[in-house]
């Protein structure tokens, strides 16, 4: 007896996407390991890029010091480093943002004594690529240009448009957490 094409055909192409699925997940434990390094690689450089935009550098005999915290902010912040250079000190902190549009953007932002934000970098995101990333990438903040609160739009920080009014919230949200963390210290 002849299978049915109401049978054959849904059963062929579940055994399909059965298949499709596990291949893909496949990759995904493959290529997993390897995103992570580079994710992590890029945290380990964005001080120093930071660093060198600003044309900063750690003081002769001197090192980056993690810094331990009582937790606060602990939903954005993952590292508070302390960055002694020539002409000062400085705190280093990588922060996730919140939930933007549709993910969360991680940088590494520089902040002065004077509990200014002096340096920023993106490193990474969960963001969609064409619509949060690019808002990330374009921040500018630098000594010359440091961010203590308000919009990040204002002045020369970023230009932006629609498609990061949601992104946009939530790193000024990061950057407020960080210096309000900051002014612990």
């Amino acid at each position: 007896m002849a299978m049915s094409n109401y049978v054959k055909y849904p059963l062929v192409l579940g055994i399909v996407c059965l298949i499709c699925g596990v291949a893909l997940a496949g990759v995904n434990l493959a290529t997993e390991p390897i995103i992570d390094a580079q994710v992590e690689a890029a945290k380990v450089a964005a001080l120093y890029t930071i660093l060198d935009d600003n044309s900063l550098e750690v003081k002769n005999g001197g090192a980056v010091t993690d810094l331990a915290w009582d937790g606060d902010h602990a939903e954005t912040l993952e590292t508070r480093k302390l960055v002694p250079c020539a002409d000062a000190d400085y705190y280093y902190y990588q922060a996730t943002s919140e939930y933007g549009y549709s993910g969360s953007v991680t940088f590494g932002a520089l902040v002065d004594t004077n509990f200014a934000v002096v340096g920023f970098e993106y490193i990474a995101a969960t963001e969609d690529a064409s619509i949060g990333v690019p808002y990330a990438k374009a921040i500018t903040i630098s000594i010359e240009n440091p961010y203590t609160g308000g919009s990040l739009v204002s002045g020369d920080t970023v230009e932006t448009g629609a498609s990061a009014r949601y992104t946009q919230p939530v790193i000024e949200l990061a950057l407020q957490d960080i210096i309000a963390d900051a002014e612990t210290i």
